[in-house]
């Protein structure tokens, strides 16, 4: 499972203007679709906000108890 996140830059020289916003709302079940639905969001996101962006996917272990 793959969980998305995007790094937002309001200066690309300054990295004290950035932020990682995580999104815990949706799970991807492959790589290739976490990818491809955070590319989406950091291009929206860096034109909506004039801020610089860079989706990223991580693979998370799920464990039951």
């Amino acid at each position: 499972m793959f969980v998305g996140a995007i790094l937002l830059c309001a200066s690309v020289t300054d990295v004290s203007s950035c932020d990682v916003k995580m999104n815990m709302k949706d799970f991807y079940d492959t790589k290739e679709e976490c990818a491809l639905e955070m590319f989406e969001v950091a291009k929206y996101t860096a034109n909506a906000l004039r801020v610089a962006t860079k989706p990223f996917c991580f693979k998370i272990e799920v464990y039951s108890t």
